[in-house]
């Protein structure tokens, strides 16, 4: 029986003006054949689900997956009306980053709107990478 895990897409933070991020931004110990469910709740707004690497925050991995922009409208109030993809998790022993590769009005990206499947003990972490992402 696989796990499912929700991480939303796009959700404010709670200081006005705030930059936008995944909720939880961090998954540890996501199994092999875990399905990772991305909900796009973050309204209104155009996001996407971008695999990059922990050297290139901002910049899609070659051969990695991409959900495509998913755009929330302002009236979307439930979850059952939110834009879902799914990612199963093939490999957990590697770190799978990620990023959302929005560009229009504030780069999410360099924005800090970055995430990570199975962090890594003493290897890389979360904060390293997302602050990474923030200099570009």
């Amino acid at each position: 029986m696989s796990t499912t895990v929700v991480i939303n897409v796009g959700v404010p933070t709670s200081t006005p003006g705030g930059k936008y991020q995944f909720s939880p931004p961090q998954i540890r110990n996501a199994s092999n054949g875990t399905v990772v469910s991305f909900q796009f709740s973050g309204r209104p707004g155009n996001h996407s689900v971008t695999q990059s690497t922990f050297a290139s925050p901002c910049t899609p991995s070659p051969g990695g997956f991409s959900s495509g922009f998913h755009c929330v409208g302002p009236n979307y109030n439930t979850q059952w009306q939110w834009p879902t993809w799914t990612h199963v998790v093939a490999n957990d022993q590697e770190p799978l980053w990620f990023y959302c590769a929005q560009k229009d009005l504030l780069p999410h990206c360099e924005a800090g709107m970055v995430g990570v499947i199975n962090e890594q003990a003493g290897w890389h972490s979360f904060a390293e990478f997302q602050a990474k992402a923030e200099a570009l």
